[in-house]
């Protein structure tokens, strides 16, 4: 079903359309492999009060996607990398750009996928990397190993995992993501027998409960980790 289908997002599009009539210049919307999505709405460069225009957009946002609101002039800035703050967010930053340029739909005014640059890859990977060395270890691992929330813990780890894959495939040019999939893409894109091996181990960790799961059990869990981590960015 086309997105133009869907009758909820005309509860959005229609009254910034209309107290907007003559400031926009595109709405699209954009799909995406970890989320439901969201919309990159574009106002006229000339736009004065580029505040008020955003302030008037972002009231009408749809809860459960996201929403990014700029000029006609400042579309390469849907490239930039993003916050790469796990756990806290899910960035839709990386694979953002190729969904829209790709699998976008125009919802109303001018069509912008050729506008939309490509990302460096390689960037975003090394930048994810780095974002789980300082986000994911204070505010996901040291933070639950403290407070013992060791299920929440594996939880936070395994998602992580698949999104660090779903970052290196980019640099192989591969954008089009399967979740269900995305392991054994990630394994015939990458062939380090070292890189293999500590993900194996990682995610083959059985613990008999994960109501009762012992510190040293989630220690090996964070090792292995820290383990695929360095591996990876061995690759980058």
């Amino acid at each position: 079903m086309s997105v133009l289908q869907n009758t909820g997002f005309s509860t959005f599009i229609e009254p910034c359309v209309k107290a907007l009539p003559n400031a926009l210049y595109s709405i699209f919307y954009y799909p995406h492999p970890f989320t439901d999505g969201g919309f990159v709405v574009v106002v006229e460069e000339d736009v004065t009060d580029f505040l008020g225009c955003a302030g008037t957009i972002y009231a009408e946002a749809l809860p459960g996607y996201s929403l990014h609101v700029l000029r006609t002039n400042e579309l390469d800035m849907l490239t930039a990398p993003g916050m790469f703050a796990p756990p806290m967010q899910i960035n839709e930053k990386p694979h953002l750009p190729y969904y829209l340029k790709y699998k976008g739909e125009c919802l109303y005014g001018q069509d912008i996928c050729d506008q939309v640059s490509l990302p460096d890859p390689h960037f975003l990977l090394t930048s994810h990397i780095e974002g789980c060395y300082d986000y994911l270890r204070r505010y996901g691992i040291l933070s639950s190993l403290i407070s013992q929330k060791y299920k929440s813990l594996i939880e936070a780890l395994d998602w992580e995992a698949k999104a660090l894959m779903a970052t290196a495939v980019l640099t192989k040019g591969i954008w089009e993501i399967d979740l269900a999939a995305l392991e054994d893409l990630f394994f015939t894109t990458f062939t380090s027998p070292s890189l293999l091996e500590v993900y194996t181990q990682f995610k083959n960790l059985s613990f008999a409960s994960p109501d009762t799961i012992m510190q040293p059990e989630i220690a090996e869990k964070v090792w292995l980790f820290e383990s695929f981590l360095r591996e990876l960015k061995g690759v980058a």
